[in-house]
Formats: C-alpha cells, structure tokens, sequence
C-alpha cells in the first residue's frame, strides 16, 4: 500500500514537472514576443480590438515608410536646387560686369559659361538609387544632354519656353514631345491625403536657365550681336532667378506638408501601441518573478522525484 502510494507520488511528481516546464516556456515566449499570447483566441472579448488596432498601426508603419523615402527625395531636391540657385547668381554677376565684347573676353566669360554649363548639367542629371531625379516620369533616362553642343541661338529675343507635352530642345529625347518627361511625383501621405511634389528638368526656370547661358555663351563668341545677345541673357536669367525662387518654394510646402502627415502618424502610432500594449502587453517583472518561482518549484520537484524514485518496490521489499 505505501508502494502504490509512493508511486502515485512520483508520477504527481512527474507530472508537476512536466506542467512547470511548460508554463516556463510560454513564459519564455512571452519575454521573446512581449505578447501574452500569440493566439488571438486568448483575448478573449478583446481579440477583435487588437486585430483591429494591428491593422491601424501597420497602415501607420507604412505611411511613414513612403514619408521616409519622400523625404529623402526631397532633401536631395532642396541641395540640388541650391547647388543650381548658387550658379544661377554666379551667372547673373558675370552678365553684370560684362557690357562690352572686350570686357566679356578680359573676363573669360566664354570659359566660365561653360563651366557652369556643366554645372547645370550635373545637377539636373542627378540620380537617386534607380532613377534620375529631374526626369518625370522616365526614371531611367537622363534628361539633360550636353549643353555646350546645342545650337547658337539665334540673335533674336528669346523664345517663349515649351509647354507639355513638347521637350526642351536641351532634353536627351528632344525633338519630340512626352508628357512622361513632365510629369511630378505623387504619394499618398495619410488616408485622403496625396502630395503632388518633386521637380522636371523640363521647368519653366531651367529652360529660362539654360537659355540665358546659351545666349550668354554665344554673346561671348560674337562681337556684332553682342548686345542683343547679351540682352537676351540678362532677360532670361532674371526670369530663371524668380522661377527658381517659386520652385524652391514648392519644394519647401512639401516638405512641410508630409512633415505634418509624419508627426500626425507618429502621434496616432504612439497612441495606438499604447492601446495595444495595454491589451497583449506583458509586466516584464511580473514575468520575471513567476519564472524565478517556477524554476524553483522544478527544481523542488525534481528533488521529490529522486527521492521517490529510489524507493522502488525491490527497495520496500527488501
């Protein structure tokens, strides 16, 4: 009789183990996860709320996602269209000190238009990860070519600029027309809210540019159409400065725009984890104490069954 009642013991003992260990692995669980549970069966009335606030919080995640990458766009617009503001005024300070043919050729102005031809150039060829951004909608294609290999203007007033769907004649796609070339970026920043933004190479104040340093150029390389020439350069670059100004602008607003959808997401984030915490959170000392007691009660138990089970019925019978 004490035989069977020492080996009833010993598989309660057992038993208790095996019971221990796994409240000691959910447990481990929970200090992985830092979730209660991972069944949403186990939220009893609450399992509902929480697949509803999981649904909110990763549509959150994901608009600040976009918002990252738009801002990262954006950022490069803004120190590119500095580095172009910066040669735009370097421009207009060598049409200012040039009203002759001579002084234009003391000052090495067919030189240094073409340096900043070059500069232009670069900026509105500039790449970010897989796409050109200046290019519209051509992610892949450069858009502007070479542009001390177009054309001499001719010694008339300036053009009027082209409009969309036409290419500027500096384009590499030009002549011909693609509404692709001048189309702006858009993304949804928050439900209901889509950010048009971005800039073409094909704007009306890169066309103004890029004119007036052809007709500054070719005033520096003809001494009888000089004035007009250089009248020409001085209209245009004004225009290009104030165009400049109002994209600039634009690249600001937007800026400021999904900086506002960002702080609202973040908020709302916040927020919701908090009510989400708050139904599938775990204390993490809470758990650390109830695995320091369940460890201990292993062990306890472990010690019982090798106890017990030495008193074998040889051993009783002995």
């Amino acid at each position: 009789m004490v035989a069977i009642t020492t080996y009833g013991q010993y598989l309660q003992s057992v038993n208790n183990i095996k019971s221990g260990q796994s409240s000691l692995l959910d447990l481990g669980r929970q200090l992985a996860t830092g979730r209660k549970a991972e069944d949403i069966s186990a939220y009893g009335t609450q399992g509902s709320r929480l697949i509803d606030l999981r649904a909110f919080i990763a549509r959150r995640e994901n608009y600040l996602k976009s918002i990252d990458v738009v801002e990262m766009r954006l950022k490069a617009y803004d120190t590119t269209l500095n580095g172009i503001d910066k040669a735009t005024r370097g421009l207009e300070q060598l049409l200012s000190g040039a009203d002759t043919f001579q002084q234009a050729t003391d000052a090495g102005l067919d030189a240094k238009i073409a340096n900043l031809m070059k500069d232009v150039r670069f900026y509105l060829n500039q790449e970010m990860g897989d796409r050109y951004l200046f290019a519209g909608a051509r992610y892949g294609t450069e858009p502007v070519a070479d542009l001390e290999t177009l054309a001499v203007p001719a010694a008339v007033p300036p053009p009027p600029v082209v409009a969309d769907p036409v290419l500027a004649d500096f384009d590499t796609q030009a002549p011909g027309a693609d509404s692709n070339a001048w189309t702006e970026e858009k993304f949804s920043a928050d439900d209901g809210l889509v950010v048009q933004y971005g800039v073409n190479a094909q704007h009306p104040a890169f066309q103004d540019l890029i004119m007036a340093l052809r007709y500054a150029k070719a005033a520096a390389n003809d001494n009888v159409n000089f004035g007009t020439y250089m009248a020409g350069a001085r209209q245009l670059i004004a225009s290009a400065m104030t165009e400049l100004r109002a994209v600039r602008n634009e690249v600001a607003v937007d800026t400021g725009t999904i900086g506002n959808a960002r702080q609202f997401h973040r908020t709302a984030l916040d927020l919701l984890q908090t009510e989400q915490s708050s139904i599938e959170g775990i204390d993490l000392a809470e758990v650390g104490v109830k695995v320091n007691v369940l460890q201990t009660q292993i062990e306890a138990s472990y010690a019982v069954t090798r106890t017990l089970g030495e008193l074998t019925l040889v051993n009783f019978l002995r």
